[in-house]
């Protein structure tokens, strides 16, 4: 049961550079033991407003504004960063959008996440290495010990992202903030890193913020959903609110940007569309159909492949 105290509160932030404005008044709650999911486009805002609650912003020309920004019920801000990080990897984790990007590739996969027991736990050299080992098993890494003496570039993008997640939770936040953790990943892996991050969520109890432009992916793991355009939350409710009966337009247009596989379209609907209220595309019969592909079949193929054979190469192990 949801509690009656939100765990984040965030009112009013505005983020503008120069005269150009990146996030207009965005307010929301995150409770404890839930999961809230941000979805929009590209651009629309979704990781400005998740580097701001974790104190990540760039040190450009940014005019940060908030009437209020409260975790466990004490405000963020103004904090310097000597106090974020005494927050930032102990009460709120992050997954990033890259994994790559995130690990050092000189450094040691198990020294990369023990420097979060480093600085959050006064536990001696061999309990926190213990403790990482563990969290890779807790993450299904194969051969912990193994990953724990590796560097990033000699993981699967998939072992990566384990090892990102590991990290992030290893101090076993309040809230974990993970921005679009599955973008790089192939689809299988994607769905292996979402089961595993609704593991951890309900053994740990913790609330995340779940940041995405898969609406599928949001509706099978999502308490509630903010939905961003333009440096907007345009819509918010439950999963069962937004997904079935969506209030804007922009709401609508994301909901049909994915193609139906029972319903075949001359052209495929795009935001623009709804959002300018413009008239649906028709739908194509099943005879047009079948006309367009015997014409297509008619001439001869491009490209052309018969009794195309795999084997091993004899050099693999130096790759």
């Amino acid at each position: 049961m949801m509690s009656k105290k939100p765990l984040l509160t965030l009112n009013k932030l505005g983020i503008t550079v120069g005269e150009k404005e990146l996030l207009k008044d965005i307010s929301f709650e995150v409770f404890p033991n839930e999961i809230v999911a941000i979805v929009g486009e590209s651009g629309s805002g979704k990781s400005l407003t998740a580097l701001s609650i974790a104190g990540l912003l760039p040190e450009t020309k940014l005019n940060v504004t908030s009437k209020q920004l409260l975790f466990n019920n004490e405000s963020l801000e103004g904090l310097s960063e000597s106090e974020w990080q005494k927050i930032r990897g102990n009460k709120i984790g992050m997954i990033f959008q890259e994994p790559q990007s995130s690990l050092n590739p000189s450094m040691k996969c198990g020294i990369q996440v023990m420097e979060m027991l480093n600085q959050h736990t006064q536990d001696n050299a061999e309990n926190k290495k213990n403790k990482v080992l563990a969290s890779f098993e807790q993450v299904y890494l194969d051969n912990p010990e193994r990953i724990f003496n590796d560097s990033g570039n000699k993981l699967s993008g998939g072992q990566k992202q384990r090892v990102m997640i590991a990290m992030a939770l290893i101090c076993n936040p309040q809230l974990l903030i993970a921005d679009e953790p599955t973008t790089a990943l192939d689809v299988t892996v994607q769905k292996e890193i979402i089961s595993l991050i609704i593991e951890r969520q309900k053994a740990n109890k913790m609330s995340v913020l779940f940041i995405s432009h898969d609406l599928t992916l949001v509706s099978q793991l999502a308490d509630r959903v903010l939905v961003m355009y333009q440096g907007e939350i345009v819509e918010s409710g439950t999963v069962t609110e937004v997904f079935n009966a969506p209030k804007e337009a922009y709401t609508r247009g994301l909901l049909h940007a994915r193609p139906n596989a029972k319903i075949r379209l001359k052209r495929l609907p795009t935001i623009a569309d709804f959002i300018n209220e413009e008239k649906q595309t028709d739908e194509v019969g099943e005879n047009v159909r079948k006309k367009r592909h015997e014409e297509i079949y008619s001439v001869p193929p491009l490209l052309q492949v018969k009794d195309l054979k795999k084997r091993a190469c004899t050099f693999c192990w130096l790759v």
